[in-house]
């Protein structure tokens, strides 16, 4: 704890924190020298443990000796990236991502793992930033597009219906004309046959 104390105040991170978990010691002796954004956080029953790794970003072990402990396994269960000393039982585990192992004591080692640690959540975030940019910025363009299509369809109906109301009115204008047309060649017809009907009774006479 010592060391990873040192090494957290030589790195003066104001936005991080580092909450020691479990029994130490000379934690109440200590506590008021604790570097900013250290909180001791004591010994933690197994449902405060577990909402803490829901927290966390990382374990750190810095152990100088330690039998193969649960609390990595249950880290790597959550999901949590375990950076342990190698006198700690994740020597024993498989290589992987999730595991970096660092020397005991080695203060430069542990800073240097911590922060690539760093480095490398920053990366992914900025990752997600971009991903997150990048997918609204297509469902904005998504809707744009809708947006005109929507127009563009709006348009067409407009002037189908404009078209169609044309249609219907030239039919309209057509049958009234027709209508007046065969209307006046009744009417001439009519006079023409009553001009013969005179015709015919005054020759008659």
């Amino acid at each position: 704890v010592p060391m990873l104390l040192e090494v957290w105040r030589k790195l003066a991170w104001t936005d991080a924190e580092l909450v020691l978990a479990g029994s130490w010691q000379l934690a109440k002796p200590m506590e008021k020298y604790l570097p900013p954004g250290v909180r001791h956080a004591g010994k933690l029953s197994h449902q405060e443990l577990m909402e803490l790794f829901q927290e966390a970003d990382w374990l750190v072990l810095p152990s100088n000796f330690e039998g193969y402990g649960l609390v990595i396994l249950e880290a790597l269960a959550h999901g949590l990236p375990v950076l342990a000393s190698t006198a700690t039982g994740a020597a024993d585990l498989p290589k992987s991502d999730a595991v970096q192992l660092f020397k005991p004591e080695n203060a430069e080692q542990l800073s240097e793992e911590l922060k690539q640690k760093r480095a490398e959540q920053e990366r992914k975030r900025a990752e997600q930033l971009e991903k997150a940019r990048l997918d609204s910025l297509a469902m904005a363009l998504v809707a744009q597009n809708q947006a005109k299509q929507e127009q563009e369809n709006q348009r067409k109906k407009a002037q189908a219906d404009s078209l169609q109301w044309a249609k219907e009115k030239q039919a309209k204008e057509n049958k009234e004309a027709q209508l007046k047309a065969e209307q006046q060649a009744a009417r001439e017809r009519d006079s023409t046959l009553l001009a013969q009907a005179m015709r015919a009774k005054n020759e008659a006479e």
